[in-house]
């Protein structure tokens, strides 16, 4: 079985969303942030609408250009999302909602850490190993941009 990591593509965001959900589900239907997208729809739109398009951005540290995935049998089965913890000003604090507040708080005592925030692997093609293969690929990139602590929280 083949298993490719690679960057996340813009095009893939929707797809992006739709995988996202399962990071924080537990033995809910949907994840928090299907909730927290959820409270941002409008007309006709879905919450996987509000992720793809915030997963879509090119600033916020949810965009696809934060994202590894893993390619098992030609589909995306995994991702990482990752970043490095910058300090945000009182008018991005703002912004978060306050079920994040409390991750941002946490967020904010380690500036400059390299942050795995987020790792899931699809249902189907969970016990494989995909989950390892992207926490060490994180782990590589913490090195490759020169950052030596890493962050879980």
């Amino acid at each position: 079985m083949d298993k490719i990591i690679r960057p996340a593509l813009k095009s893939e965001s929707r797809e992006l969303a739709e995988l996202f959900d399962y990071v924080a589900r537990g033995n809910n239907d949907f994840g928090l942030d299907y909730y927290i997208w959820s409270k941002q729809v409008v007309k006709n739109q879905s919450p996987f609408d509000v992720g793809s398009k915030v997963i879509a951005s090119e600033k916020d540290n949810y965009s696809y250009r934060n994202m590894r995935v893993v390619e098992c049998e030609g589909k995306i089965a995994g991702l990482a999302l990752s970043f490095v913890i910058q300090k945000k000003t009182a008018e991005e604090i703002k912004k978060i909602p306050p079920l994040f507040s409390a991750f941002n708080a946490l967020r904010q005592t380690v500036i400059g850490s390299f942050y795995l925030d987020s790792l899931t692997v699809s249902p189907q093609f969970r016990g494989l190993g995909l989950g390892k293969m992207l926490v060490e690929d994180t782990i590589e990139k913490a090195k490759a941009v020169g950052n030596k602590k890493i962050c879980l929280l």
